[in-house]
C-alpha cells in the first residue's frame, strides 16, 4: 500500500510540474515583425512581411524590402531575455519604394543599439533604450 501511495504522490508531482511548465516559444523561431512603433501618428503595421530569427548571439531576417543580418547579445541570457543589444547590423540594397522603403528605413534605424525585452509565450516586443518617446518593435512566432 506505501508504495501504492508513493507511485500516486510521484504522479501527482508530476504532473503538477508539468502543468506549471512554460511553452514558451524558443528564441531561435522565426519572429514576424507585425508592429514598428515610430511615433503615435504612424501606422504601426508594415505594409510587407518582414521577420527575424534570432541565434544565440546573432539576429538575420527581412525588413520587407531586403534581407539583413547581425550580432545581438541577450542578457541576462538568450533563453530569459530582459535586455538585447544589437550591433554589426548590415542590410542588403532595399529594392522597394513608397511605404515598404519607409519602413525598410525606420527598421535599419531602430534596429541598432540597446532594447529592452517584454516577452511571453509566443509575443516579444523590443522598445528601445534611453530615448525619450523610444521607438520599438512588436514580434510574434510564427508556428
Amino acid at each position: 500500500m506505501n508504495r501504492a501511495l508513493l507511485a500516486s504522490a510521484a504522479l501527482l508531482c508530476a504532473a503538477t510540474v508539468t502543468g506549471c511548465a512554460t511553452s514558451e516559444t524558443p528564441m531561435s523561431t522565426t519572429w514576424q515583425i507585425t508592429n514598428i512603433y515610430i511615433n503615435p501618428e504612424t501606422p504601426s503595421e508594415p505594409p510587407n512581411p518582414a521577420f527575424m530569427v534570432f541565434g544565440n548571439s546573432t539576429v538575420t531576417g527581412n525588413t520587407g524590402c531586403s534581407q539583413f543580418q547581425g550580432m545581438v547579445q541577450f542578457s541576462p541570457s538568450v533563453d530569459e531575455p530582459e535586455r538585447a543589444q544589437f550591433r554589426d547590423m548590415q542590410f542588403d540594397v532595399a529594392d522597394c519604394v513608397g511605404p515598404q522603403q519607409f519602413y525598410h528605413q525606420e527598421l535599419t534605424t531602430i534596429l541598432q543599439g540597446d532594447f529592452k525585452v517584454r516577452r511571453s509565450e509566443d509575443e516579444m516586443v523590443l522598445t528601445k533604450v534611453g530615448e525619450l518617446d523610444p521607438p520599438g518593435v512588436r514580434l510574434v512566432a510564427s508556428h
